[in-house]
């Protein structure tokens, strides 16, 4: 650990070991106060006696929005700027964008914690010593090869050399160089080749840069803003925000060099720019990372079923499910594009294994759409892989399903259960069958369960038609089942249902809804805990989603349109 606090101190940039361990993940000295509103819970969900969708009104609520209509006076728009490191995908890919030709290594560094089911909840990757370690080791081993590849280039000429250095600094910085830092890194450089050579000079200076905050965080300081609450961002910091959200990766050579021109700060060019990006292949797997996150994907990780009540259900089985549920969000998002064709299409993506499941025809083993029976699916809501992993390995779970359509879709998590509370029956007891809503009637007779029951298992008994591993079912252990079920507390939304078809159709017109969705975008955009986010702030992305026809693309574009994005609460001295 003493060599890469020595080795950092060589460079001097900002007290770069210091930060690396020490930072509070926030370099914000004026943050805009969270506030809550319809759709935008604050920690507790309508089931925990908040208001209508789990939060705190913040006034009188604008009813083509669902968001509050207080906020017409409000200039300081701007979305709080917490010290974001990279995510281990950024990092990774943001190596493979700087050195392209290079044989890199695997990238080794620690599992990342997931706040909320999301990776880059900044106020959650305070560094450690074995972060530290990692990216040393990381970059020990990305700089070998680099070093060799400066020395080759340059035939083992130090000015050369040393030219290249800084050329790649100011990538690596994804920004020009300050006087400072050219300086420090030079006399890295010359220090180590006048020892050791020009190669071991080279290396020393790319093990360096890979470690600064300046190329591990994103630094976000914003340009002075003159006494006002909001700075605005300055074109590089606005380059290097728009590709890590739309590309997991630093810019590329052509936002650089709008970037440069200052052309960048522009609404019109950074809205080009933002439609460029999205165009891009790179921005599938980015766009699919942050579903993976807010959809909790993970919970198809390991799918585990009972062998006796599914033998047919294998790893096979398992892999396929996730990947069909894959399919669907990436034709939701990037061929249908609207929010109600995400919570309402009857589409499946289905192979060879998954045709029975689906109760569709299938001959190849590549997944491919199919419409499924008429009143059985229903968009996002019924893709088997997700209802397989909200369920047990012998029962589907109303508890998880209900919660997950109020968390993630409703904006309305449930408060933690307290402690102690007994666990559902899972078996038929006294050779009696029944239904696994019956099993859990308890929850409506007991005081403890029934105030957050009441909603959850409002929604999830309208999940009663999937078994366990989201097959379409009728009945249950020879008795119909009963897939009635009623929506609680909401502001648009609130109801009797049939089933979870009538349900996506409820929520596909649910204003609650779409703030919802587009609460979660704003979240990720700026790796913000879910009690972070400003209402006032969030409103002219959702009526820009809106407008658009909930367009699920438009809402990414109205987000980076926003001055929200633009800008950072100003620092104050």
């Amino acid at each position: 650990m003493k060599l890469i606090a020595k080795q950092l101190r060589w460079i001097g940039l900002g007290g770069a070991f210091g930060l690396l361990l020490g930072c509070t993940a926030n370099i914000s000295d004026q943050q805009n106060p969270p506030l809550s509103g319809v759709g935008l819970q604050s920690g507790g969900g309508a089931a925990a006696g908040g208001s209508a969708a789990g939060g705190v009104a913040a006034g009188p609520i604008d009813p083509k929005t669902g968001l509050p209509d207080s906020c017409a006076s409000r200039t300081d728009l701007a979305a709080p700027a917490p010290l974001a490191r990279l995510t281990n995908r950024e990092y990774d890919n943001t190596l493979h964008a700087l050195f392209p030709a290079a044989s890199l290594p695997a990238t080794s560094l620690p599992t990342e914690s997931k706040d909320d089911g999301f990776d880059n909840v900044a106020r959650d990757q305070a560094p450690t010593a074995v972060w530290v370690e990692g990216y040393f080791n990381q970059a020990t081993a990305v700089a070998a090869s680099v070093g060799k590849a400066v020395t080759a280039a340059c035939a083992n000429n130090a000015n050369c050399a040393g030219d290249a250095v800084l050329a790649l600094a100011q990538r690596v910085f994804r920004k020009p160089l300050a006087d400072d830092e050219r300086t420090r890194l030079r006399a890295l450089f010359d220090a180590g080749s006048a020892q050791w050579g020009v190669q071991t000079g080279a290396e020393l200076a790319v093990r360096g840069m890979l470690q600064t905050p300046q190329f591990l965080y994103r630094l976000e300081l914003g340009l002075p803003a003159a006494g006002k609450a909001a700075a605005a961002l300055a074109p590089y910091e606005l380059a290097s925000r728009l590709s890590f959200l739309l590309w997991d990766s630093m810019p590329d050579d052509a936002l650089f060099a709008v970037a440069a021109s200052g052309a960048l700060t522009q609404p019109a060019e950074l809205e080009t720019q933002a439609r460029r990006l999205l165009a891009a292949p790179a921005a599938h797997p980015a766009v699919a990372a942050f579903h993976a996150q807010w959809l909790r994907f993970e919970k198809m990780t390991t799918l585990t079923k009972s062998p006796s009540l599914y033998p047919g259900f294998d790893d096979k089985t398992a892999a396929a499910l996730r990947g069909s549920t894959d399919r669907f969000v990436e034709s939701a998002f990037w061929e249908k594009r609207t929010l109600g064709n995400f919570l309402t299409s009857s589409t499946v993506f289905a192979n060879q294994s998954l045709a029975p499941l689906y109760g569709v025809s299938a001959t190849t083993a590549e997944l491919t759409p199919v419409d499924a029976p008429a009143g059985q699916r229903s968009g996002i809501l019924t893709q088997a892989g997700l209802l397989a992993g909200f369920g047990h390995e012998t029962v589907g779970s109303p508890v998880l399903r209900g919660v997950f359509v109020l968390d993630r879709l409703l904006c309305a998590k449930p408060a933690a259960p307290p402690p102690n509370v007994p666990p559902p029956p899972t078996a038929d007891s006294g050779g009696t069958p029944t239904t696994t809503r019956q099993k859990f009637a308890q929850h409506s007779n007991s005081p403890l369960c029934k105030a957050c029951h009441e909603t959850i298992d409002g929604i999830g008994f309208g999940f009663e038609g999937y078994d366990a591993i989201g097959q379409f079912r009728s009945t249950e252990n020879g008795l119909p089942v009963d897939t009635s079920g009623e929506l609680h507390g909401t502001l648009d939304a609130d109801g009797t249902f049939n089933g979870a078809v009538e349900l996506g159709q409820r929520l596909a017109q649910s204003k609650q809804t779409q703030a919802c969705v587009s609460r979660y975008w704003y979240r990720y955009a700026f790796g913000l805990g879910e009690t972070d986010v400003d209402a006032c702030a969030l409103t002219p992305i959702v009526k820009g989603f809106q407008d658009s026809g909930q367009d699920l693309q438009e809402l990414v574009v109205a987000l980076i349109k926003s001055s929200s994005f633009r800008t950072r609460p100003a620092i104050t001295p």
